[in-house]
């Protein structure tokens, strides 16, 4: 087998590709953390729904991310008032931002705007030859401070929707009130911060900067 590509490296595959180290280790974090999430996910709809999944194809099965995240929705209308409900509720206005973000990562078109080498903006659906798109376009600029932000902000839904999924078990957690008031925190630093870098530019045109 040939092994050269074993002796490639990080600095040179990231000049290859016109990005930074920096940039693809945090693109990646995202990617890990996203997956992560989408799998929990799917958990957590299982308790909330009380579905028997063992030997069967679940509910989940198959959904995109933006589906499933419809489903917390869904099920939180059902839900009586508690923490539970009020929980997942906040937690779902942060996953629709962060996922958002994360699609205009990983479908987006990768270009440079700004002259800054260490900043990449991904453009989804552009429209640039005047074709018309069923979606609108979305731009996330991408360097190493947005990235950061996006990670702490995945964090939290990392960290929110565990809690979720041991609440919807009826699962004793350690500290709760403290535990469920530290995450609330952190979802709602979470929200303001993806609703910010989602679409950084329509911010700035908007002088929130």
């Amino acid at each position: 087998m040939n092994d050269r590509s074993t002796t490639i490296s990080d600095e040179a595959i990231a000049a290859r590709l016109g990005f930074s180290p920096g940039l693809l280790l945090r693109i990646g974090s995202v990617a890990a953390l996203a997956a992560r999430i989408e799998y929990q996910v799917e958990l957590a709809i299982w308790e909330i729904k009380k579905e028997k999944v063992e030997g069967l194809h679940p509910s989940t099965d198959g959904k995109t991310i933006s589906a499933l995240i419809k489903m917390i929705v869904a099920e939180c209308v059902a839900m009586p008032a508690g923490d539970l409900k009020k929980l997942s509720g906040l937690w779902t206005d942060v996953a629709w931002l962060a996922f958002s973000c994360r699609n205009t990562i990983f479908h987006g078109v990768a270009t440079r705007l700004s002259k800054d080498p260490g900043e990449i903006d991904y453009i989804k659906a552009p429209g640039w030859h005047g074709e018309q798109r069923k979606r609108e376009t979305k731009t996330f600029i991408a360097n190493e401070h947005t990235l950061n932000l996006l990670i702490e902000v995945f964090e939290a839904l990392a960290a929110g929707i565990e809690l979720i999924t041991r609440l919807a078990m009826q699962q004793p957690v350690f500290l709760e009130p403290l535990v469920l008031e530290h995450i609330t925190r952190q979802l709602r630093s979470a929200w303001s911060i993806a609703a910010e870098i989602d679409d950084l530019p329509a911010a700035v045109n908007h002088e929130k900067y």
